[in-house]
């Protein structure tokens, strides 16, 4: 059998993408023991990914069986990368096995999972089972669980008004970037020499599937309100469904008809994460959506590339401002976003600073509780 005694444990699933990363930085950023680490990997999907998952060299990888519990149990921390239905029967099984595990069980969250939960209290006013967003074995751990890792300042709040009562944070942010560490200097390095063209406008338009504003008129808004005399304007956009692209490209062609508009659209389909970060990384602007996104645009800032746009009272507008302490083009009003973007403001130095003093704090603390 397995033996994780003194060791750190975490708890992933066998399509995981996100640990990996997290995995990487702990070793080459924050100089923690590969050796120290563990993996125990849930089936979360229909056939087992365990042969092709993306493993750390140096780290112990084990398929979960209910035998191994007594020594999970012996570990020096558990940490579940994230939680939901899909592993939070795992972490019921350990706190029914000993209590006591609740002193050493760290829950790492994001967005995701809290707007599952945030969702549920708003309707009901407390959490309650959902077929489709969380399980009782969910409600059971988070009625138990003390200690949770992310940001504080963000978290702190909703999570105490969700659960009605204190829990610990440790005040950790994103210490990951698009690539492994050592493939993100190598490309860091010649990105830093080279600054997006001054002679275009290259806006990526959000960071995921599904334009930031739902309304195509939105999208028209901002082409035809954005004052870019002798300058291209280049939009990234991820592949939209033809009956969108149709519309977009209809859009474009009346811009420029009618108002002699230099804009070209490129539709942004799935690529590694390589050909993705230097595509990122020419922009001079990212426009991001209410939520999620937050690695792609930490990277972008950190490497000093341009401007984030976010949409003020959203997820990642409160999020970047206050757990990161950055600028951004925070903006209400479509026409007021393409205005401060014709006006080209950025404060990309000074985001770039802020954010590697940031990442720092987080391997510290990060250090300090895998040591």
């Amino acid at each position: 059998m397995s033996t994780f005694k003194n060791k750190h444990v975490f708890f992933i699933g066998d399509n995981d993408k996100f640990f990996a990363l997290q995995a990487d930085s702990l070793i080459k950023k924050a100089n923690i023991n590969a050796s120290n680490l563990s993996v125990i990997v849930l089936r979360y999907s229909n056939k087992d990914n365990f042969d092709s998952l993306n493993k750390i060299k140096g780290i112990s990888y084990t398929r979960y069986n209910e035998n191994l519990i007594p020594s999970i149990a012996q570990a020096k921390t558990l940490t579940s990368m994230s939680l939901s239905s899909k592993n939070a029967w795992l972490l019921r099984k350990l706190l029914d096995f000993s209590p006591t595990l609740k002193e050493k069980l760290y829950i790492f969250i994001t967005d995701d999972e809290v707007e599952r939960w945030n969702n549920i209290y708003k309707k009901h006013g407390k959490l309650i089972a959902s077929t489709t967003l969380v399980s009782n074995d969910d409600i059971s751990v988070l009625k138990e669980i003390k200690y949770f890792i992310a940001n504080k300042k963000t978290f702190e709040p909703i999570i105490t008004k969700i659960l009605q009562r204190q829990v610990s944070f440790i005040d950790c942010n994103i210490i990951f970037d698009i690539l492994p560490t050592d493939e993100h200097k190598k490309l860091a390095s010649v990105l830093l020499k080279i600054k997006p063209k001054k002679e275009k406008l290259k806006i990526l338009y959000g960071s995921k599937k599904g334009l930031p504003k739902k309304s195509i008129f939105d999208f028209y808004t901002l082409c035809s309100k954005i004052i870019s005399p002798n300058k291209e304007l280049e939009f990234i956009i991820f592949s939209q469904p033809l009956r969108k692209k149709i519309l977009i490209a209809l859009i474009i062609f009346i811009l420029k008809l009618i108002k002699n508009k230099k804009i070209t659209i490129h539709h942004l389909h799935p690529v590694d994460s390589l050909t993705y970060m230097v595509i990122i990384m020419s922009c001079t602007h990212i426009i991001l959506q209410a939520r999620g996104g937050a690695s792609t645009a930490r990277t972008y800032a950190k490497l000093g590339r341009g401007a984030l746009c976010i949409e003020d009272k959203t997820h990642n507008s409160y999020f970047f401002e206050n757990a990161y302490n950055i600028n951004i083009l925070k903006y209400d009003s479509i026409e007021k976003l393409a205005h401060q973007i014709s006006n080209e403001y950025s404060n990309a130095e000074t985001n770039q600073h802020q954010l590697e003093v940031d990442e720092l704090k987080s391997l510290q603390r990060f250090k300090e509780l895998y040591n």
